[in-house]
Formats: structure tokens, C-alpha cells, sequence
């Protein structure tokens, strides 16, 4: 399987569906011979920990273009399906903050990092009143039992740098 498509349906359960796919495709992915040696290649000229972290965060930024599912419609890409397209040469993959969060996952976990997914809502949905809808995913590495976030859809955000959230939830995949 290369990329899964899935009916989003809507509140707690299907965030937790879709997370729990997102789990299982980063650890596959992270045990895959051509995500491991992506990460061995990202990470090689770093032996600082926290140096290599921030060079596959770099990497992925580099290498994917963030661009939202289709209206009512949830994709997820294996990590190597996205390492494949990246390899093919025709410019960035492209996938929407759970793809991204799911490739950098996989490279984290083949790199042996602590890491997981977090989950959260956006001050606007608890404003509008719906305060449990959690609708954007990004990575969390753990350093010495804090998590470290790890977003890549937002262009414009650095190495460590999140949204504000209003409630989260922390999945770690490997810690």
C-alpha cells in the first residue's frame, strides 16, 4: 500500500482512526530499508542529537510542499511512497499536515529519536464552539522527557516552533 484513502467522519473517533493509521504507517515506515537510509543520510554529518532532529526537520521542509486533502476526504502516504516521489526528481511531495508529520515520524523513528504525534484544536474552533475538534497534527520529539514540537505544514515556523492550541493530545509512537 502506498497511500490509504479514508472517510474522515467527524469528532473524537475519527481523529482517533486516523491517528492510530498514522502510528502504525510511521513505525512500518521507520523499519522500511529506504526510510532508514534516508535518515542515515540526513543525519550522518551531525553528532550532536539535537543537531540531527533539526536536520531532518530541515530535510522534510525542504523536500515537501504542504497542500490540504480533498473537501470531505482523508489520504494518508506511506513514508516510502513520499520518499519515492521525492526521489523521482519532479519537484517536492506534496500531502497536508498528516502525510508530513507521518514521513517525518518514520525518519525519526529509523534515526532511533523518542518521538509521537500531537494532536490539536485551534483557538478559533473553541471559540465557534466546538471545542473538541482536533484538527491539525504535527510531530513531538522528546530531549531528556520533554517534548520538542515539530510542525512542518507552516512555512514560515522554525525548528521548535508550534500554534497556540486551546487542548492537545500527545501520542508518542516509539517513547
Amino acid at each position: 500500500m502506498l497511500a490509504e484513502r479514508m472517510d474522515i467522519g467527524y469528532g473524537e473517533t475519527a481523529i482517533n482512526r486516523t491517528v492510530k493509521k498514522m502510528v502504525q504507517l510511521a513505525r512500518e515506515g521507520g523499519h522500511d530499508p529506504m526510510v532508514i537510509l534516508s535518515a542515515q543520510n540526513i543525519v550522518r554529518r551531525f553528532p550532536n542529537r539535537l543537531e540531527q532532529a533539526r536536520a531532518i526537520y530541515r530535510w522534510v521542509k525542504e523536500h515537501t510542499v504542504y497542500v490540504k486533502d480533498p473537501a470531505g476526504l482523508e489520504m494518508l502516504q506511506t513514508p516510502k511512497f513520499m520518499l519515492i516521489q521525492i526521489a523521482n526528481g519532479n519537484g517536492p511531495a506534496a500531502g497536508d499536515c498528516d502525510c508530513l508529520s507521518t514521513l517525518a515520524a518514520a525518519l525519526l523513528v529509523a534515526a532511533g529519536f523518542p518521538v509521537g504525534f500531537r494532536v490539536i484544536n485551534r483557538p478559533m474552533d473553541f471559540l465557534m464552539g466546538d471545542p473538541y475538534n482536533f484538527a491539525h497534527v504535527y510531530n513531538i520529539v522528546w530531549f531528556g522527557g520533554v517534548p520538542l514540537p515539530f510542525d512542518l505544514s507552516e512555512r514560515s515556523f522554525r525548528f521548535g516552533q508550534e500554534h497556540f492550541y486551546v487542548l492537545r493530545k500527545d501520542i508518542p509512537i516509539n517513547a
